[in-house]
């Protein structure tokens, strides 16, 4: 099923990061962690669809969503960013795979932590929520984003990772085999979401570490 909602806001977070937030169809659902397909209402762009991970909750007034917008790129992302208020939108049904199995190690690159937001604000005032771990990594420095409310969620469970930024404070690396091992723990969860190329690699180490299947929770 597709509905129409409409743009209520529009916050740029980075250079580069958008917040974006619109009406919420009545019993309309999503579990945390979840995506939707979603359209800029008119000619030319009604067939563009693009997943775009919710970061609200399920029980908020509004939907909302945190992407990337490729300025120099031109396309759908571009010109979503430069929507007006009361645009309108085509919202799918939810979908995917990324849900909250227990406590853990999140590991996020760049906007691949959108899925966990939504699960953040869901579960993160449960009092088993304080086991959790966060890994997030950027290019630089300046490419993080909602950074103080992680903080105050996670503390200094918390590590963020910069890979092209060697003068940062943050811890600059990748996120490789070696980087992961002092934090893999047996019959923990490992929830990744990022580029592709990321995944396969954080999958394939977290594999190597003797994690067991079971324990990935990522977008299938």
């Amino acid at each position: 099923m597709q509905y129409r909602v409409a743009v209520e806001e529009l916050t740029a977070l980075t250079d580069s990061i958008i917040l974006l937030r619109t009406g919420k169809p009545v019993d309309y659902r999503f579990e945390p962690g979840q995506y939707a397909e979603l359209a800029i209402d008119r000619p030319g762009f009604a067939d563009e669809t693009r997943p775009f991970s919710f970061t609200s909750r399920p029980d908020d007034r509004q939907l909302e969503f945190i992407f990337r917008s490729h300025h120099s790129h031109g396309g759908v992302t571009a010109e979503l960013a430069r929507l007006a208020p009361q645009s309108g939108l085509l919202l799918e049904e939810a979908s995917g795979t990324i849900g909250y199995r227990g406590p853990g190690c999140f590991i996020a690159g760049g906007t691949g932590i959108t899925p966990f937001l939504s699960i953040f604000r869901s579960h993160g005032a449960e009092p088993g929520f304080a086991g959790n771990r966060l890994l997030f990594s950027n290019k630089t420095e300046k490419d993080r984003f909602v950074t103080d409310e992680l903080l105050a969620l996670f503390g200094d469970r918390v590590r963020f990772v910069v890979t092209h930024d060697p003068t940062s404070q943050c811890d600059s690396a990748f996120i490789d085999l070696e980087y992961l091992r002092p934090f893999v723990e047996s019959d923990r969860h490992y929830y990744v979401c990022g580029p592709d190329d990321m995944v396969k690699e954080i999958v394939t180490a977290l594999l190597a570490l003797g994690v067991a299947e079971q324990y990935l929770v990522l977008e299938q």
